[in-house]
């Protein structure tokens, strides 16, 4: 028996592509073969297709209705899908296989599901014999991430791509729909609807030239449409297995004997040209170089097919093909049109054009996609011609006075460098002038027009000095990126003309263009949708989603869900970059409102969308979020850092703005200084400064306060306060923009200032916390109530327990409603609870809640964490006046060695266990000696830490106490030196102050 033809070409018999010798030839081995049999079977009842045998009506190539469980398409076969069944289940790289969905010439598609993003993809695992080969395996490697970057609606998004072991694989978008050949051949719509699909397949198909890619295997099979009821929401191209770059001098040349081994078919003795011979244009059949026209051709075949029920070209080799094509084709569409009317012959005669044998004759895929779309546009007869009059004396108006804006001349074009600057600033000329009108009256019309004046300028420069620099360096990355900036200045200055409305947070929409000289893949997309009728809806849904923005951030965080939710929903179908700008604001206004949880799962999603419709700007904020989430509530920095490192994945492939990688360093920042790598930390967060003050970012408040809480926790509460209140300053400059910072600064400053026992400062800062707290956070908010557990504490060292334990008590109640109570936030609240009851000596009620808020510590942040080590330091009085000394000793033994991996062994916090641990130790006999040791060592630590008085007074009185019996005149050393020491002391050493005092008094000096 001759050895079984490749699957593809078994897919090209289900669909008659096959004709001639090729088609007797699969045809007798098909007799023969069982397993080829069983597969055909399968795929007809299944709707195979001529790229992908599949098997399910999910997958992101060509979709049939096929169970994966069915016996025709799984265990009748090994040949096609060996060890399919036994594949489920489990990981290739981090993806999940859940079922089959389709076999092909290069290879199996599953669903599968990433547990990182949270979402299914369609994984593309390449054939063991082709990812063994590495020249292929690094070219299929290498295209697909040269796809990763093409981010648009109507191109199929290739989300990651590499290796595990010997397997490659791709992973992509998870369209659930069906080809756009089966749809039209199953419902037999209009040539209307048929050619608005065909547009929307144009649009992708341009965008993957201009981003530099040719498809080369363009098809009925490999455009995808998803549906709902019977409406078509999305066309998608697809199958951009075989694509390459636009620049390769070879991108239609392969060896005849990769494309044997890939499973595709040689179709002439001078070269090999992958694909399906039926839409191939003459140079690609005969394995000559292609280029974008290659694809153009491609569809115009396609398009042919799918209007006149047949191909334009008939076959039964290469040769008979390119002999068909020379003749051109045929005058009118062979047979009757399959459905209802025919189409215009304009679009008969664009697509002969564009049908032509030799390239150069083909025209262009715009100007075919122009004359398309004007086949279905609605007439325009009747424009009153006054109007046209008055418009284009408007538009002279407004191109002159952009001309003097943009300092250009005029004059008429020299170059063709000079044609694109002057139809660029006709374009924006009109506009321009309409918007100077509408900013009339508004205090934001200086900074605004300064703002679009500045990127049109950058713009004009960046394109002018890329143009005369070389002739081709506008193709490719360089012109799409200049592209999506032309594009988003110009939406976005159109739509401040109509409305003015949220002027300053719109133009932040226009991108840099001065980055698209050398620019990152995520530049390549613009945030503005050129459609005129698409950019405005838009940009009334963003207007909607600005306001959702500030409820979030002045706390009415239920208003502002419901609100983005809503834009989400209609985004969706619209525009599909918005939905995840709506998924990010609806998901921190969760965060926000205090359900840590669910705000957790609607950041996981919100990231998922982003990364899927390659919006890296929103991807970089949700990941950056979901750090913050993971470090500050959930306690949990590890994890965090690994979220910043998406988040960072995300700035690098936008080329690093200073706004995006200040925000990302400091988050980092503070995560690393978190999980115990202050030093670290330290490092990155002045570095993320230096960014920040360098590219003017708006980031740099929340930079300036995390290095004051670096220090802060370091116990350098002089350096801490310069800083919070550089940051303070910062913030307060502009209030309404950043009130989360102000209260957390405020909150910060007001615990160092009472560390430096300058209580009545500290209580000020501390209730203007409070106040602001209340004023920008709703009642679900955790904000309000750190803010009074800040302001509580500090009361506490002030010498008012009774007031602390109000506020603390209410806010742990409330805290535990919003957090939950196995939260480390909530942990740390009952502590500071059970010092509170200690102060007013509740002893026994403390120590059950001080034991209680210690084992959750352990519980939330782990046993050996630095948050359960310092918990038992609040337990010392509550635990000696109950009698569990002891327990408490182990506990502090245990606690040691944590404290002194996590900060150093001359860290303040050390200092002050070891105080503790040594006054309980020198109380007996048995341990007095260690005890003794203990308190030198605490002294030694206090006498060069910047902490509060009241440590160095308290270990100078228990160290003067134990030694009174074998050293008295060292003792009353100690001991007066304590007593100058807590009358510069806070309230908190009063026990310790007046056992001191008394000793002092009772033995008055020599």
């Amino acid at each position: 028996m001759t050895p079984c033809p490749p699957d593809d070409l078994l897919a090209a018999l289900v669909q008659r592509h096959l004709e001639g010798t090729v088609h007797a030839q699969v045809t007798d081995h098909v007799d023969e073969c069982v397993g080829c049999r069983q597969l055909l079977i399968a795929a007809v009842r299944g709707g195979m297709a001529a790229e992908v045998l599949t098997v399910d009506g999910h997958g992101p190539l060509a979709h049939g209705t096929r169970d994966a469980d069915d016996p025709a398409t799984d265990g009748g076969s090994d040949r096609v899908m060996p060890g399919a069944r036994d594949a489920i289940g489990t990981r290739v790289g981090r993806y999940v296989l859940r079922r089959l969905l389709g076999v092909g010439g290069m290879g199996r598609v599953y669903e599968a599901f990433d547990p990182e993003l949270h979402r299914a993809v369609a994984l593309k695992i390449i054939r063991a014999e082709l990812a063994g080969r590495t020249d292929l395996a690094d070219r299929l490697v290498r295209e697909s991430r040269m796809m990763a970057k093409l981010a648009h609606p109507a191109v199929i998004a290739v989300h990651d791509v590499g290796r595990d072991g010997t397997t490659v694989f791709i992973a992509m978008e998870l369209v659930r729909g069906e080809t756009l050949g089966t749809y039209v051949r199953r419902l037999q719509p209009s040539w209307r609807d048929v050619v608005g699909w065909l547009v929307r397949a144009a649009d992708g198909l341009a965008a993957a030239h201009a981003a530099g890619i040719v498809h080369r295997d363009l098809k009925p099979d490999n455009v995808l449409v998803a549906v709902t009821g019977d409406r078509v929401d999305r066309v998608v191209v697809t199958d951009f297995g075989i694509a390459r770059p636009v620049s390769t001098g070879d991108a239609g040349r392969d060896s005849a004997s990769e494309l044997r081994g890939s499973g595709r078919l040689d179709l002439t003795d001078t070269g090999a040209a992958i694909g399906t011979p039926a839409y191939m244009p003459p140079e690609q059949l005969e394995g000559r170089a292609v280029d974008v026209r290659a694809d153009l051709f491609a569809f115009a075949v396609t398009a042919w097919e799918l209007l006149y029920g047949n191909r334009p070209f008939a076959g039964t080799d290469a040769g008979a093909l390119v002999r068909a094509i020379a003749a051109g084709p045929p005058p009118l569409p062979r047979g009757s049109p399959p459905r209802g009317a025919a189409p215009p012959r304009r679009i008969h005669r664009a697509l002969a054009r564009a049908l032509a044998s030799r390239p150069d004759d083909r025209g262009t895929l715009a100007e075919l996609r122009a004359e398309l779309a004007r086949a279905v546009a609605p007439s325009r007869r009747g424009r009153v011609a006054a109007l046209a009059v008055t418009v284009a004396a408007v538009a002279a108006l407004g191109a002159l006075g952009t001309v003097r804006i943009l300092g250009a001349r005029p004059a008429a074009a020299a170059s063709p460098c000079d044609a694109t600057a002057a139809a660029f600033t006709r374009e924006l000329g009109v506009r321009h002038w309409q918007l100077h009108l509408t900013l009339a009256a508004s205090p934001e019309r200086v900074p605004v027009i300064a703002a679009i004046d500045r990127h049109a300028r950058e713009w004009l420069a960046t394109e002018r000095a890329v143009c005369t620099s070389s002739e081709r360096a506008l193709s490719g990355e360089v012109g799409s990126c200049l592209e999506a900036r032309r594009q988003e200045l110009v939406g976005v200055v159109a739509e401040l003309a109509l409305d003015p409305g949220q002027a300053t947070t719109m133009v932040r929409l226009i991108g840099d263009a001065r980055r698209c000289a050398q620019p990152a893949p995520g530049l390549l997309l613009a945030r503005v949708p050129a459609d005129p009728a698409i950019r405005h809806r838009v940009t009334t849904l963003r207007r909607q989603l600005f306001v959702a923005e500030t409820m979030r951030d002045h706390g009415q965080s239920a208003a502002a869900i419901a609100s983005a939710t809503a834009v989400g929903t209609e985004a969706s179908a619209l525009w599909p970059p918005l939905q995840a700008e709506a998924a990010y604001v609806a998901a921190t206004a969760e965060v926000y409102g205090g359900d840590s949880t669910k705000g957790a799962t609607a950041l996981r999603d919100a990231a998922a969308l982003a990364e899927r419709v390659h919006e890296d700007f929103i991807a970089a904020n949700v990941w950056t979020s979901l750090a913050q989430a993971s470090t500050s509530s959930s306690g949990d920095p590890e994890r965090g850092l690994e979220y910043i490192g998406y988040a960072a994945a995300a700035a690098a492939r936008l080329g690093n703005p200073p706004d995006l990688v200040s925000m990302i360093e400091y988050t980092r920042g503070i995560a690393l200084i978190d999980a115990d790598r202050g030093r670290e930390g330290e490092t990155v967060l002045l570095a993320a400064e230096r960014v920040a003050r360098t590219g003017d970012s708006d980031f740099l408040p929340e930079i300036v306060q995390g290095l004051g809480y670096y220090y802060e926790d370091q116990l350098r509460y002089d350096e801490a306060i310069g800083y919070y209140r550089r940051a303070l300053a910062l913030a307060s400059a502009h209030p309404d923009d950043s009130p989360s910072i102000l209260i957390n600064v405020y909150e910060r400053l007001s615990s160092c200032l009472a560390a430096q026992v300058h209580l009545e400062d500290a209580e000020r800062m501390a209730r203007v916390a409070v106040t602001l707290a209340y004023q920008h956070s709703g009642e679900d908010n955790e904000d309000r109530y750190v803010a009074s557990v800040n302001l509580a504490s500090i009361l506490l060292d002030a010498g008012r327990a009774q007031d602390a334990l109000e506020l603390v008590h209410a806010a742990r109640l409330a805290l535990g409603r919003i957090l939950g109570e196995r939260s480390s936030r909530y942990a740390e609240v009952l502590a500071l609870e059970a010092v509170a009851l200690g102060e007013l000596d509740r002893m026994p009620e403390a120590a059950v809640m001080v034991d209680r808020a210690c084992d959750l510590a352990a519980l939330t942040a782990g046993a050996a964490s630095i948050g359960a080590a310092e918990c038992w330091l609040n337990a010392v009085d509550s635990f000696e006046a109950v009698g569990k000394t002891a327990v408490l000793l182990q506990h502090l033994d245990t606690a040691l060695p944590i404290l002194e991996r996590g900060y150093g062994p001359q860290h303040g916090e050390v200092g002050a266990l070891l105080l503790d641990r040594g006054s309980l130790r020198a109380r007996t006999a048995a341990t007095r000696a260690e005890g003794i040791a203990d308190l030198e060592r605490a002294i030694a630590v206090f006498e060069r830490a910047q902490l509060e008085p009241g440590y160095l007074a308290a270990a100078r009185w228990e160290l003067g106490a134990a030694v009174l019996a074998t050293d008295p005149r060292r003792a009353r050393t100690l001991i007066v030196a304590a007593v100058d020491g807590f009358a510069r002391a806070n309230r908190s050493w009063k026990r310790r102050s007046k056992l001191a005092s008394a000793w002092v008094g009772a033995h008055p000096g020599p």
